[in-house]
């Protein structure tokens, strides 16, 4: 009796030659077939080969589909994206130092411009920290210039501009970007001098169809997107409207640490006596989120749908957003001893450091965990 039926149950190579063999050995019209012949057994191998391919490749793609057993970043951000999660990017380090100097005029103020830049050396390397806004002094009575408790970020201030037309990407260019330094204005034309600072978005129930949001993404290409209001959900940019970003591309090899700092200033320079005396050292760098820390994050995000409630939400709340967190751990206080109720605690071991600065607490506090906390 003629043999119609195809055994399945082999994955390998050689078991999916094999019983390619038996089908065929069962066949009438092969039954005087030499399987072993080098012309028949090319085609069966050319057919077991293509076989095992298309498994491999079906094997391949189905992972990718799911986000446990996702091995490339592109699939892994995707389906992140799917639960309202964006990567986090790199986070520069900052610093804070007073600067005093002398300035040769007759002006009363002195005016240290964004981007500023200061130098510093670590390990041997020398590392480049840049202000993030204008600073603005006046002369003190001993005719010097104060600038009291900078706060110097570790990077490169970066400028990027944008016309809006139909065909309109708004790509960060550059990969190492600190995304919490970003800032976006868009103006009417690139003639006007005076536009709208659009800020992030990341609750789309708040945002209206006049509404000056942005919203993130990351390509398949690991770069970051800035994608603006449809007229729904967030205003709709016109045609002809110039957007105009920046930010801060940090450094990629770890500045923490440094501790000692020197202004930059061009040798024609009339300022003098120029002091540095550092107020914090540099912490807080980070790299880019991983593949296994996007896995790890994105559900758990998820889960707290960006506020906080109980004691997970703090903590996934303080690993999403807080740069300086190596580990964390929450607890209401219904179980703390003392018992203190309608109370969160939360610790967290620093990356950098044996605990986090005053000014780090007061970081993590009034500016990541108070705002989203639900009343």
């Amino acid at each position: 009796m003629e043999n119609r039926k195809l055994e399945i149950d082999e994955l390998s190579y050689d078991g999916i030659k094999k019983q390619l063999k038996t089908f065929l050995k069962g066949q009438k019209r092969f039954k005087d077939f030499d399987f072993e012949g080098s012309n028949m057994n090319v085609l069966i191998e050319l057919l077991a080969y293509n076989t095992y391919y298309n498994s491999l490749y079906d094997n391949f793609t189905l992972n990718e589909v799911f986000l446990d057993s996702a091995s490339k970043r592109e699939s892994v951000v995707s389906l992140a994206k799917m639960l309202s999660y964006v990567p986090k990017s790199y986070s520069c380090a900052n610093a804070k130092v007073d600067v005093t100097m002398n300035f040769d005029s007759t002006s009363n103020d002195l005016l240290m411009q964004k981007g500023q830049t200061f130098t510093s050396m670590i390990d041997g390397k020398t590392f480049t920290f840049v202000t993030n806004e204008d600073n603005l002094v006046y002369r003190r009575p001993d005719g010097t210039f104060l600038f009291p408790n900078l706060k110097i970020y570790g990077g490169q201030l970066i400028n990027q501009t944008f016309i809006v037309d139909p065909f309109s990407k708004f790509l960060i260019s550059n990969k190492t970007a600190d995304l919490s330094t970003l800032k976006v204005v868009v103006y009417s034309n690139s003639t006007e001098t005076v536009g709208s600072t659009f800020t992030l978005s990341d609750n789309v129930t708040s945002a209206t169809e006049n509404s000056e949001v942005y919203f993130l993404k990351e390509n398949e290409t690991g770069f970051y997107e800035i994608e603006f209001g449809n007229g729904k959900i967030g205003k709709l940019l016109e045609y002809g409207n110039l957007v105009r970003i920046e930010y801060i591309a940090s450094s990629t090899e770890n500045p923490n640490g440094c501790a000692s700092f020197t202004l930059s200033t061009s040798s024609n320079s009339t300022i003098a006596n120029i002091k540095v005396r550092t107020r914090q050292k540099a912490i807080g760098w980070s790299e880019k989120e991983t593949l296994e820390e996007i896995k790890f994050n994105a559900p758990r995000h998820h889960m707290t749908q960006n506020r906080g409630v109980n004691a997970f939400d703090f903590e996934t709340l303080t690993k999403r957003y807080f740069s300086n967190c190596k580990s964390v751990i929450a607890w209401g206080g219904e179980t703390n001893i003392p018992v203190a109720y309608n109370t969160v605690f939360v610790c967290v071991q620093p990356k950098t450091g044996t605990y986090l600065t005053a000014d780090e607490k007061k970081v993590l506090v009034n500016e990541i965990l108070k705002p989203k906390t639900f009343p």
